[in-house]
Formats: C-alpha cells, structure tokens, sequence
C-alpha cells in the first residue's frame, strides 16, 4: 500500500518535470525563431540595398545567374589581411522552382587573403555553380581552392588548391561598396546552424540540403527576400531581351 501511494504520488511529479521540459524546449525553439528571423530581416535590408545601388543593373544580372548566394551581415572589419572572430551568414539556392530557403551558418574565425580595397565587414556571395553551393553547405568552405572570386572589372585566381571544385566563378559584392577582386575566405570555419534551420523551416533536424534542395523551402518570413531575388533574376532577364542588359566588362 505504502508504495502504491509513493507510485501515485510521483505521478504529479513526473508530468510537472515533463511540462517544465516541454516549456523548456518551447522557450527554446521560440528564441532560435526570433533570432533566425532577425538575420533574415537584416540580409533582407543588405539585399534591398545593394540593388537599389545597382545602378548599371550588373548585381541583377549576376543574381539572374547565381545558383547560390551567402548573405553575410556581418563579421568584422575587413583590411587588406585580417582575421577576426565571429560572424552570421545566411545560404539560399536558386532551383528550377525559384529562390530557396535561407538556411543558417556562422562562423567562429575568420581568415581573409590579400584584398583588392574592401572596407566593409558585410556583404553578398554569388555562387554560379550547384556544387559550389553544396560544397559550402558541407564543408564550411568558402572561396578556397580553384573557385575563382571576379570582380565586375576585374578577375583573380585564388589559392589554387585542389579541394574546391572547379566549377565556376564567385562574385562578391560588398554592402554599399562595389565589387571587390581577390576574396578569400581560408578553407573551413563556416558550421550549419541546424537549431535555426529548424525553427525557421519547421524542418526536423534543420538539414540545409533537404531546405534548400529536396523540398526547396520558401518559410514564412523570408517572403520578402525571396520575393527580391527572384525579381531581380526577373528583371535580369527581361533587359536581356529587350537587348538592355550592361557589359559585365
């Protein structure tokens, strides 16, 4: 009887314990939904901007032929050789079916090669090619190996070294500073932020190829950027009908 009542007793106790879990995980899921939100809203603004400054209509171009961009909002200030800790950046990828995502990545240090002028500690990565893409999605790798970084102007080789595939160029266009020739972001450093993929996309696990590439996301909340590129690659198109579309030299 006596332990009858201690199994009874602890019945309470243990469906407070599992509600203070589940209040716990709630709490948590909530903050990743409001900070994931807060960097798309801030690369939604970084976007926003560098279109409106698009004034020869080259950025459109390069997002019409982009299979990728990395939004960074920001990591630090950039001299002509720094490293710096710390930094947000967020991936989306253009399917068959449009812009997709974004999902989430972070980066705990930060290594850049020899610059050609940039100032500005943010700034858009557009990725030409797929594989590029998933490189970076699995590795953490940005602009290091046969990947070459062009500048509108302007193209450099950078750190050939056989472990990124050779596939095509990456353009980097900084916030409110032009082109830049001659980025590179050392091999590694870049890490899936899975916990914010989840919470933004709703996807289990937050795997940033299932996002990006087998369901091919568009969450709530990133309306507004998707909505920016795919204009972008719209009107890219559409000037290169109507026979508009600027030289990229």
């Amino acid at each position: 009887m006596v332990i009858r009542a201690m199994h009874i007793a602890a019945v309470p106790l243990l469906l407070a314990l599992l509600a203070g879990c589940a209040a716990t995980a709630s709490k948590g899921a909530a903050t990743n939904r409001g900070t994931a939100q807060a960097l798309v809203d801030e690369a939604t603004v970084m976007v926003e901007d560098s279109l409106k400054e698009d004034k020869d209509g080259r950025v459109h171009r390069l997002i019409g032929e982009a299979k990728g961009i990395m939004i960074i909002p920001a990591i630090g200030d950039i001299g002509f050789i720094f490293s710096v800790g710390h930094g947000n950046a967020l991936v989306a990828a253009r399917t068959d079916n449009g812009w997709s995502g974004p999902v989430f990545m972070s980066k705990s240090s930060v290594g850049w090669g020899l610059q050609a002028g940039v100032s500005k500690e943010s700034g858009l990565l557009l990725i030409m090619d797929q594989d590029d893409v998933r490189y970076i999605l699995e590795k953490g790798a940005v602009l290091s190996g046969k990947a070459r970084a062009v500048a509108l102007n302007a193209q450099l080789d950078v750190d050939q070294t056989p472990e990124f595939y050779e596939s095509g160029a990456i353009y980097f266009v900084g916030e409110r500073s032009g082109l830049y020739a001659g980025v590179a972001l050392n091999t590694g450093g870049f890490s899936n932020r899975t916990n914010l993929n989840q919470a933004f996309s709703g996807v289990e696990g937050g795997s940033p190829e299932t996002i990006l590439f087998d369901r091919q996301l568009r969450p709530h909340g990133a309306e507004r950027l998707l909505e920016l590129l795919d204009k972008a690659a719209s009107e890219s198109q559409k000037n290169e009908k109507d026979g508009t579309e600027v030289p990229s030299n």
